[in-house]
C-alpha cells in the first residue's frame, strides 16, 4: 500500500472508531436509562432497535447517494448526522424523543459503515484489499474499547449525558476527513447511476444471486449474534446480580478480546484465503457461545466470554468481489444486517 492508500485507511478508520464507540455506549446507556427512567425489557429493546431500522435506511439512502455525489462527501454528511443526533440524544426528556434521536443517529450510522468499507475497496489494491478491510474494522473493536472505558469512567459518576456529549464530537473529525481522504470517486468523474430498483434487480440476477444470497445470510446471522451479545450484555449482567460497575469492567475485558482477533484475521486472510477464515472463525463463535451461555461459574464465564467476542468479528465482508465494479452489493448487504 502506498503512503496515500496508508493515509485513507487511518482517517476512515478513525470514521469506524467513532461509530463503534458510539454503538458500544448505547449498550452501556440503556442500561443506565433503564435504571434512572425505570424502563421494563420491552422499552429497552425499543431503543436497541429503533437504531437498527435507522441503519437500515441509512444503508440504502446514503449508499446510493455516495454514488451520486462521490463516496467522501456522503461519509462527511453521514458522519455529521450521526454526531449532531448523538449530541442532541444527550439533552432528550423523554423516552420517546430519545428514541426519535436514535433513529436519526442511527441513519447516519448505517450510511457511514458501508460507504467507507467501499472507499477502503475501490482505492486498494487487489493483492492487499482483503487485508486493507480487515484493517479498517479493526478501528472497531477500538471505538468498543474507548466505549468501554468511558463507560466504566464517567457513566458511574457524571450520568450517561456526559458521554453522549462526548460522541457528539466526531463532527469535528470531518475537517481531518476532508483534507486526507481523497476519492477516486468524485462526482466530475462519476457515470450517472442505475435508478435504484435496477440495482438491487441486478443482485439477483444468475451471476449475483448465490453470492447475494450468502451475504445476505451471513451478515444477518453475524450481526444478529455479535448485536444480541454486545448491546445486551451490560443490562443482562445486571438483571443478574452484578453492579454497574462491575459489568462495565467485565465487558471491557470482553472488549480488548477484539482486538487479536481482527489482527489474526488480518495475517491469515492473505494466507488461508476468506473462505477458510470466515469458516474457521464461525465455527469458533458458536463454539464459544455456547460454552458462555451455558457457564455455571464465574471462571468459566472470564474464559468463554472474551472467545466469544475473538471469533465473532470475521464478517461477509471477506467474500466481497475482487472487481471493483462489483462492490454495490456491499450497501444492500449492511441494510439487512
Amino acid at each position: 500500500m502506498t503512503k496515500e492508500q496508508h493515509k485513507l485507511l487511518w482517517a476512515a478508520g478513525g470514521a469506524w472508531l467513532f461509530d463503534a464507540m458510539d454503538v458500544g455506549l448505547l449498550s452501556f446507556v440503556i442500561a443506565a436509562l433503564a435504571k434512572e427512567w425505570h424502563l421494563n425489557s420491552g422499552q429497552m429493546g425499543l431503543i436497541g432497535s429503533v437504531g437498527s431500522i435507522g441503519m437500515a435506511i441509512g444503508a440504502v439512502f446514503f449508499g446510493a447517494l455516495a454514488d451520486k455525489i462521490g463516496r467522501r462527501n456522503s461519509l462527511l454528511f453521514s458522519l455529521l448526522l450521526f454526531s449532531i443526533g448523538n449530541g442532541l440524544s444527550a439533552l432528550s426528556p423523554s423516552l420517546i424523543v430519545f428514541m426519535a434521536l436514535r433513529l436519526l443517529v442511527g441513519i447516519g450510522l448505517g450510511g457511514e459503515l458501508p460507504v467507507a468499507s467501499t472507499l477502503i475497496s475501490e482505492n486498494t489494491p487487489d493483492a492487499t484489499r482483503g487485508r486493507a478491510v480487515v484493517l479498517l474494522e479493526s478501528f472497531w473493536a477500538a471505538g468498543w474499547l474507548a466505549a468501554s472505558l468511558l463507560a466504566y469512567f464517567v457513566i458511574p459518576n457524571w450520568g450517561w449525558r456526559v458521554v453522549l456529549l462526548i460522541t457528539s464530537l466526531p463532527a469535528i473529525y470531518t475537517l481531518v476527513l476532508r483534507e486526507h481522504v481523497k476519492d477516486s470517486h468524485e462526482p466530475a468523474t462519476i457515470q450517472k447511476p442505475l435508478p435504484f430498483r435496477q440495482r438491487v434487480t441486478k443482485l439477483w440476477q444468475p451471476a449475483y444471486r448465490q453470492k447475494t444470497a450468502l451475504l445476505w445470510f451471513v451478515w444477518f446471522l453475524v450481526v444478529f449474534s455479535y448485536y444480541g451479545m454486545f448491546l445486551w450484555l451490560p443490562s443482562v449482567m445486571v438483571l443478574k446480580g452484578f453492579s454497574l460497575v462491575n459489568s462495565f469492567g467485565y465487558v471491557l475485558i470482553m472488549t480488548l478480546a477484539q482486538l487479536p482477533g481482527y489482527f489474526s484475521a488480518a495475517w491469515l486472510i492473505e494466507k488461508w484465503g476468506r473462505k477458510w477464515v470466515l469458516g474457521s472463525f464461525l465455527i469458533g463463535t458458536a463454539i464459544s457461545a455456547y460454552f458462555f451461555g451455558t457457564a455455571q461459574s464465574v471462571a468459566l464465564l472470564i474464559s468463554a466470554g472474551p472467545c466469544y467476542p475473538f471469533s465473532t468479528w470475521v464478517r461477509g465482508a471477506r467474500f466481497m468481489p475482487t472487481h471493483r465494479n462489483n462492490i454495490q452489493p456491499l450497501f444492500v448487504v449492511a441494510v439487512v444486517g
